[in-house]
């Protein structure tokens, strides 16, 4: 059992070293590792024909290659990991390196120098030292592996914190998924994978503010950060920061582990409106994982849960109608009784009109999380894997000074199920398909159908409701094939998104006195019209050429190219109205299902990285081009937004304006106020460059000195314009 008595406690040194620790990254597709390196002899010679032999212990799984020509290897898509690696040829002796760690993402390489055999069978063995460098990639980046992850107190137990230490992130101060920016790029820049398929929160890049497990720490075994200069294989359609996630899996041995965290108020100070006490508080994160094998060296299981409930109270200040105020406004304008009554009982006198409103509400947040992950290894060869994770988050919070409450409720789910299988042990391909969804409502809850504001008092949130829904189904494929001295990977993705949104109708209602509004007399008043349930789709296409050219031992090039067909929204029914002066005629509007936008075909992004390692010395650069189709809420939120009225009345165009309003709306004229989106855009990109210079320091340290530059061009724009309706 775990037990933690304040998640606010930072180990930021600890952080900071084992960040420093571990090598910069990186390598395709973000969910598996790969191993390479030379084998020479005791005069540097190169060895071909070497027999290299990778066993994973924890699962009995064993790759096998040989050297090239030239003596290099490269075993490509191992599980992430702890190995042992033998290199042996006849006429040597056998060479062992133990506990390899393979981090997600990363490719590591391990050379090795065999000795003259004499005698009988000879074998080194060597461990492998904590701090390596990456010498085959110009990304700029980190990996995280599972020890960080289990033993560093994160508050909030989100994995999130840990990427605000990858080189070129930017932190705004939540250390969370909305608060993180990698290289100057924007928040929806961001791309979040997890075991290789899409677990962004669609509408936008990063996830709800309250939302915290939607990747629960139990469910991370390593994942990587990339802030610039990743490869053409790179999946995602941004350009921003790509943190790839790994899910762990079952092993040989039974393991497992429960945990309770806490916080509480005695930990806590009390604000100046709190009286005697602070405010009650109790958050406690819970949960365990259990795995193991179902046949050993062939099939595994891994399942955890963890549950979050946190209460925290908070003092609302503000200023309602005295009891004698709202009786005789009753009697004056019964209309307004239902307005009336959504507002609070005040707690103490001001004035005759004013009460003064103190009172204590509680934040409430509930949320459960689980994961349910099956491994096969049905051969060396041939290995499977199906993952799935699911989340459910209940957030209710007091909004504004009166008691009105802001409630939200979200469900994440993601799947994915992967084949490998090695061909040859210089030809391997892994596929896999991916689902992702997020459903999410919100709701304010009041007794009143409209914000009111009256001079006086203070204001009164309405009752409102959104809905947003939204899936990704993704088909990806990657093949890895070693030739000489290249290592050529081809691969591509097809992903379906599906947007569903609506909103209820909304409104607001202004009073200029505490008297005019007992007497029911409007200064303005606004309504916005229901959206209707919104239902937009589109297809995208992308495809990747990637080839890692070892020109020597020390002197690595990463070449490559990837094309993007981002493709445009629909609305199922024909419903959205796209709004563009220049592709849709004068009036702007053009008519009910024409196309979001054209989309582009030609997003080719050419893509170059340059490694160049001397002895504990690594100096890389490189630069691309970065298409990204971010911001798909903005692509698709506009064109459905401009298919309902608004309507905005004040007491000089509606003369005897009062509550309800039902028929000044039915006497006055809607006004759209349509959003602006070039049809004929192009794509945004952005062109990216990078030079650093790594050094292996004493006491288990690397330092690295990165410039990063990067320009955004095309990048997308809207424009309100109003419109009388027609």
């Amino acid at each position: 059992m775990k037990l933690c008595g304040n998640f606010q406690k930072q180990i930021l040194t600890g952080l900071l070293l084992l960040s420093s620790l571990i090598p910069a990254s990186l390598h395709a597709q973000g969910a598996r590792c790969s191993l390479t390196g030379t084998v020479t002899d005791p005069q540097g010679r190169r060895i071909p024909q070497a027999t290299v032999r990778v066993l994973q212990e924890a699962t009995g799984l064993e790759r096998k290659t040989v050297t090239t020509s030239d003596g290099s290897y490269l075993l490509d898509s191992l599980p992430m990991g702890i190995y042992s690696v033998s290199f042996s040829k006849t006429g040597f002796s056998i060479f062992t390196a133990d506990r390899v760690q393979e981090i997600v993402g990363h490719m590591r390489t391990l050379n090795a120098r065999l000795s003259l055999q004499r005698g009988t069978a000879q074998q080194t063995t060597v461990t492998e030292p904590l701090v390596q460098l990456d010498k085959s990639d110009a990304a700029v980046g980190t990996a995280i592996g599972r020890a960080p992850i289990q033993e560093l107190p994160l508050n909030g137990r989100n994995f999130a914190n840990l990427t605000a230490f990858a080189p070129g992130a930017i932190d705004n101060g939540a250390s969370d998924e909305r608060t993180i920016r990698f290289a100057g790029h924007a928040l929806d820049d961001n791309n979040i994978t997890l075991d290789g398929v899409d677990a962004t929160a669609i509408y936008n890049q990063e996830q709800r503010e309250y939302v915290r497990l939607t990747i629960p720490l139990e469910s991370v075994g390593a994942f990587q950060t990339e802030s610039q200069n990743f490869g053409a294989d790179m999946e995602g359609g941004t350009a921003g920061g790509q943190v790839s996630v790994a899910s762990p899996s079952g092993t040989n041995l039974f393991h497992g582990d429960a945990f309770d965290y806490f916080r509480n108020d005695a930990l806590n100070a009390r604000t100046p409106f709190n009286g005697p006490s602070p405010n009650p508080f109790l958050l406690n994160q819970f949960g365990g994982n259990v795995g193991g094998p179902i046949k050993r060296n062939k099939f595994f299981f891994y399942v955890n849960y963890e549950g979050l409930r946190q209460r925290l109270g908070q003092t609302q200040i503000g200023l309602v109608p005295s009891p004698s105020f709202v009786s005789q406004a009753s009697l004056m304008s019964p209309a307004l009784a239902q307005i009336l009554a959504a507002y609070p009982h005040g707690t103490s006198p001001l004035t005759a009109n004013v009460w003064n409103y103190n009172a204590e509400a509680n934040s409430v947040d509930n949320e459960d999380s689980g994961m349910a992950r099956l491994d096969a290894h049905f051969s060396d060869r041939t290995t499977a894997f199906v993952r799935f994770n699911i989340d459910h988050a209940v957030n209710a919070v007091p909004t504004g000074p009166l008691n009105v409450t802001a409630n939200a409720d979200t469900d994440f789910r993601n799947g994915v199920v992967d084949l490998l299988h090695v061909f040859t042990p210089s030809l391997v391909n892994d596929a896999k398909f991916g689902f992702n969804q997020e459903i999410y409502h919100t709701e304010n809850v009041s007794g009143s159908p409209f914000s009111v504001s009256v001079s006086g008092f203070s204001a009164l949130a309405s009752n409102s409701t959104t809905d947003n829904a939204a899936k990704t189904f993704s088909n990806l494929d990657d093949l890895t094939w070693v030739k000489g001295k290249h290592i050529l990977k081809v691969g591509y993705e097809i992903r379906w998104i599906q947007l569903n949104q609506g909103d209820s109708s909304s409104g607001s209602l202004t009073y200029r006195s505490a008297a005019l509004f007992g007497a029911n007399q409007l200064d303005n008043a606004s309504f916005v019209n229901t959206l209707p349930l919104q239902r937009s789709r589109k297809a995208q296409y992308w495809g990747y050429i990637q080839d890692v050219y070892k020109v020597t031992p020390n002197l690595t090039l990463n070449l490559g190219v990837r094309y993007n067909f981002f493709n445009d929204f629909h609305e199922v029914n024909s419903g959205a109205v796209p709004f563009d002066f220049a592709s849709c005629g004068p009036g702007g509007y053009c008519p009910a299902g024409s196309a979001f936008s054209f989309p582009r075909y030609n997003d080719v992004d050419p893509r170059i990285g340059v490694a160049w390692a001397h002895g504990d010395t690594v100096l890389r650069a490189g630069g691309g081009i970065y298409h990204s189709d971010g911001q798909e809420d903005d692509q698709n939120l506009l064109p459905i937004s401009n298919t309902f009225l608004r309507y905005s009345l004040t007491a000089a165009s509606s003369p005897g304006l009062s509550y309800p309003l039902t028929n000044f709306l039915a006497a006055s004229t809607g006004v759209v106020s349509p959003r602006l989106l070039d049809r004929n855009r192009k794509d945004m990109y952005v062109s990216a460059w990078t030079a650093s210079v790594q050094q292996k320091l004493p006491g288990n340290f690397v330092g690295t000195a990165t410039y990063l530059g990067n320009k955004g061009t095309n990048l997308i724009t809207t424009t309100y314009v109003n419109v009388l309706n027609p």
